[in-house]
């Protein structure tokens, strides 16, 4: 393609002149271009003739016809390939791939629409008015309160409780069906009584009532009602104490060792403390065994690790204890100062 940078060729018919005078290539030089050669006459180096056409670098076909009186583009020397493809037309919409409907009227319906028969309202015998306001409501008359002379005493049977020894008295079976039979003869009695004056009444008594049938015997007469439960074992059942017994703990700190309570950088002190007044007391917690018991338990005393309160605990002083405390002080002092224990003498300390 002879055309000049960035100037596009016209798409007509018409001979391609080339550039109008006076245009400038966009980056160019500033110069005008050469003229546009003679596309008409015969080119050196051939006999034939020349056709000037345009075609995309893309495209396998020319978007545009040959120049006017150049020679059409002569069929290749090889096989027929794919036919050429036509150009796009800018603006033109692409042909329809299918025939369009034509529009057909809508037939009227066959059956005439009828509109429904409505009721004939029936006229008011009276004129309408405003609307009148509602009508005060009137008060339901209320029956008179009966008279305390009036009212009729329940009988002492709905009102009152019956003794316990009532409620509670076992009954043989021949007593039992006694009171059942008096009972439905009073509640028979009572029915005929609302009876209206004039029908006669009658009167029901436990004999006349039909009775209750005869028990089959179980087992022959003379025989001793003797229970199962005489022949079974006698049940066991084994009972674990809520509590531990151990040995008794002479030098046990209850609030630190077992409730855990904790006094920071003095509590070694404390502990020390307890300890020493522990072992001042030791003769006395040896011989209050004899009294309590040698042995302890936890029963009465909190779990481990509760939150209980800092108790003081008493040192549980007996007297037998105080006794053996006093001898072993006694005896304390006796070997180490004899001189002591001695009176009127006046040997040196």
């Amino acid at each position: 393609m002879n055309a000049q940078a960035g100037y596009v060729p016209p798409t007509g018919g018409g001979p391609n002149t080339g550039p109008p005078p006076g245009y400038r290539s966009v980056g160019g030089t500033g110069q005008d271009p050469p003229p546009a050669p003679d596309r008409t006459g015969p080119v050196g180096g051939g006999g034939g003739r020349v056709m000037y056409f345009h075609k995309p670098a893309d495209a396998l076909a020319p978007d545009t016809p040959p120049d006017a009186g150049a020679v059409a583009m002569a069929a290749p020397a090889g096989p027929a390939g794919v036919p050429d493809v036509p150009a796009p037309t800018p603006g033109a919409l692409p042909p329809p791939t299918r025939a369009t409907v034509a529009d057909r009227p809508i037939p009227a319906p066959e059956v005439a629409f009828t509109p429904p028969i409505l009721p004939t309202p029936v006229p008011l015998p009276f004129a309408p008015t405003a609307a009148q306001p509602p009508a005060p409501a009137q008060p339901f008359p209320s029956e008179p309160a009966p008279r305390p002379e009036d009212l009729k005493k329940p009988p002492p049977g709905v009102t009152e409780l019956p003794k316990p020894a009532q409620i509670f008295r076992m009954y043989d079976d021949a007593t039992l069906r006694r009171f059942i039979l008096e009972a439905v003869a009073e509640r028979l009695n009572a029915a005929e009584q609302v009876r209206k004056p004039g029908e006669k009444k009658k009167e029901y008594k436990p004999e006349d009532l039909a009775p209750f049938p005869p028990l089959p015997a179980v087992t022959p007469p003379g025989v001793v009602y003797a229970p199962k439960t005489e022949k079974l074992p006698p049940g066991k059942m084994v009972y674990e104490p809520m509590f531990v017994i151990h040995r008794r703990l002479h030098f046990e700190e209850k609030n630190a060792e077992r409730y855990g309570w904790d006094f920071g950088f003095i509590q070694p002190f404390v502990s020390t403390i307890s300890f020493y007044k522990n072992a001042l007391l030791w003769p006395n917690s040896l011989a209050s065994g004899f009294e309590v018991g040698f042995w302890d338990t936890s029963a009465g005393k909190c779990l481990p690790g509760s939150p209980t309160p800092y108790y003081l605990y008493p040192p549980g002083l007996t007297i037998t204890g105080v006794l053996a405390e006093a001898s072993v002080v006694t005896g304390t002092v006796a070997l180490t100062h004899p001189a002591r224990l001695l009176i009127g003498v006046g040997a040196p300390p």
